[in-house]
Order: structure tokens, then sequence, then C-alpha cells
């Protein structure tokens, strides 16, 4: 087999993998690599986490066919308790069917941030949805979702 062959053997899987991050509508990657699928840009969520605080912003205005990326930021990586903050799972979920195109989960130790797509003919909205962070707690932020 060529250098060539081999190259693309490796490449093209790899690539495939890269670009389907964002082409099903919802659909979790832990990846910070943000496709062409989602061509009308990310918008960042910060959620910032440690011992007893949990922070996240609470409304995002992003667009359909966008991605929405959740920045896990612990803001101790060790509680009064030895739990490790970066280890910890972060939940993020639509609180109904309407909302249930947003579903991703991660840690920070993973070193990337859970990226969801705003599905291309999402209907202008506001979408509510909960990040649950194992042992601290939970919000419900939302989403504000423009054509």
């Amino acid at each position: 087999m060529s250098k060539q062959n081999i190259r693309n053997a490796i490449l093209i899987p790899g690539l495939a993998l890269a670009l389907g991050a964002c082409t099903a509508p919802g659909e979790f990657s832990a990846s910070t690599v943000v496709s062409d699928a989602c061509p009308k840009g990310t918008t960042k969520v910060h959620i910032k986490y440690g011992d007893s605080y949990l922070d996240v912003n609470p409304q995002a205005k992003t667009k359909a066919n966008a991605a929405l990326q959740f920045v896990l930021d612990p803001k101790s990586t060790r509680g009064p308790n030895g739990l490790n903050y970066e280890d910890v799972k972060v939940t993020i979920k639509g609180k109904d069917a309407a909302a249930a195109w947003i579903s991703a989960s991660g840690t920070a130790s993973e070193g990337s941030d859970p990226i969801v797509c705003v599905p291309p003919a999402q209907a202008d909205g506001t979408y509510f949805y909960l990040v649950e962070v194992e042992q601290v707690g939970t919000l419900d932020p939302r989403a504000d979702v423009t054509k």
C-alpha cells in the first residue's frame, strides 16, 4: 500500500467524523471543532462550577443551523470533600419535547467542550434546558433561537 493510500485510509474516516460532529440536529460531539455543518457560527455557553457553586449564562442567543458550545469551567479542582470537579459529569438536556435537541454531557477532564447543533429548521423561539452538575446542583437557562 502506498504512503498516499495509507494517509487517505487514516485521514478520510477522521475527517468524516469531524465533519459529521454537527450534522445530526442535537447530536452531542465531544469536540471543540465545529464543522461546516453548522455554518451560522457558534454561541458559547459558559458553565462555571465548584464547591456549592454553579453559574450558567441565563440566556444564550443563537441561530438555527448554528452550534451551541458548552464551555465547562470548574472554578476549583478539589472541593473540601476531596471531589475533583474536573471529573464531575455535566449533563445538559432540554426541559421538554420542543427542546429535546439540546442534549449533551461531558467532563472538564475530557479536554473538550460538548457541542449541540441547532437544527436547521428549528422554529424561532425560546427553549429551556437543564444544566446538571453532579454533586453540585441544577440550573435552568434558556436558548433563544432566531433564523
